[in-house]
């Protein structure tokens, strides 16, 4: 068991388990259908964390994608969340559109971006083959009980030659802040022993840098790393206590550093092009 970790949801009790294979850590038991839907309505995931969100995180993936694609090509924000990144997407002359797993989210994201967004059940008949010169998984990957099997759906939707963008979080990754997060819970622990806390389990895997990239190269093997790079947020301690803070701030300074072979961050950005013309 990683940090040692588990939470409880809705009375049932989620352990963060290590592979032995893989060294990754994934969730003991996969959520069913019906906490998915609990864990991810409008109301209480995407509200709370999404609603107020205008970060300029958007705009730089954007922009990264407009390096690599001409004026109004298409791009689907798969988990498009409630359409930050789609509006940016659009602000950078790309054609956007979105899908989320839960309807609300969708319809609010497209209404709020002008353009076309649907629930992951609606997907398969709102798009044809081929229908994209790019799909971007915006902190979406950790989210799916089945990441390389959702990859190997959706290459299809991709036009010969398109891109595949993903981003999001590394939190097996080298970094003080997963360090210390690591330590404090094995301290608490030993103090607390057999505790489990309340919360959701919405990180279905944690992965590092090296078990990433495995995980992309084995949904979709040939792929061409037009961009690849590892940096740090400090979360979550940024903007806490001294302690944390600080723990934050040498996190942040490290990032994107490499030493003794390993990458410190916990955060990845890679765009790819797939085979084709």
């Amino acid at each position: 068991m990683d940090f040692p970790y588990a939470i409880r949801f809705h009375d049932q009790t989620f352990d963060y388990v290590r592979c032995d294979a893989c060294a990754s850590v994934f969730v003991d038991p996969v959520p069913d259908d019906a906490t998915f839907s609990r864990m991810y309505q409008k109301s209480a995931y995407h509200d709370p964390h999404y609603l107020d969100c205008e970060s300029p995180n958007y705009d730089r993936s954007a922009a990264l994608l407009k390096r690599f694609l001409p004026e109004g090509a298409a791009v689907l924000d798969y988990g498009c969340g409630l359409g930050a990144l789609l509006a940016s997407l659009g602000r950078a002359g790309l054609t956007p559109s979105g899908v989320d797993f839960d309807p609300e989210a969708a319809r609010y994201a497209g209404e709020r971006a002008g353009c076309k967004a649907v629930s992951v059940a609606e997907f398969a008949t709102s798009f044809a083959p081929a229908s994209f010169d790019a799909i971007h998984f915006g902190d979406v990957l950790e989210h799916l009980p089945a990441p390389v099997e959702t990859l190997r759906d959706l290459l299809p939707f991709i036009k010969p030659g398109g891109l595949l963008s993903i981003e999001g979080p590394l939190e097996q990754n080298p970094s003080p802040v997963y360090w210390t997060a690591r330590a404090f819970g094995r301290l608490k622990r030993v103090l607390r022993p057999g505790h489990v806390g309340e919360g959701v389990p919405t990180h279905l895997i944690r992965v590092d840098a090296r078990q990433q990239r495995l995980m992309i190269d084995r949904a979709a093997p040939g792929l061409e790393c037009l961009h690849w790079q590892i940096s740090e947020m400090g979360w979550p301690y940024v903007g806490g206590g001294a302690l944390k803070g600080a723990v934050a701030a040498l996190a942040i300074a490290l990032g994107g550093r490499s030493f003794a072979r390993m990458t410190f961050g916990n955060r990845f950005h890679g765009v790819f092009r797939i085979p084709g013309n």
